[in-house]
C-alpha cells in the first residue's frame, strides 16, 4: 500500500494520522472545548473578561487530559482549583 507523504513526512518528521487526530478531537477535545467555551461565554455575558479559549484550554484542559491519561495521579478538586487559580488573576 502506497501512502502519499504529508509535509511532516517530507521533512523527515513522524507521520501524522489525520483520521486519528480527527477522531480524538471529535470525541475528546471538541466536547471539552465546547463546554469550556460555554463557561467563558457566561462570564462574558455577566460583564467579565475571561481569558481566551486557547489560553484556558492550555491552562486547564490540557493538564486534566494529561493527568487523566498519562499518569496515576488523581484528578482532585483541590488540584483542579490550582489550575484555575493560576489562570485567573486575583
Amino acid at each position: 500500500m502506497h501512502q502519499a507523504l504529508d509535509g511532516a513526512q517530507a521533512r523527515g518528521l513522524p507521520h501524522r494520522d489525520h483520521l486519528l487526530e480527527a477522531g480524538v478531537h471529535e470525541r475528546l477535545v471538541g466536547p471539552g472545548r465546547q463546554q469550556l467555551e460555554a463557561i467563558l461565554e457566561r462570564e462574558r455575558a455577566r460583564g467579565g473578561q475571561p481569558p481566551t479559549l486557547e489560553r484556558t484550554t492550555d491552562a486547564v484542559l490540557a493538564p486534566l487530559y494529561y493527568r487523566g491519561v498519562f499518569t496515576d495521579e488523581p484528578l482532585t478538586p483541590e488540584w483542579t482549583r490550582t489550575l484555575v487559580a493560576h489562570l485567573l488573576p486575583d
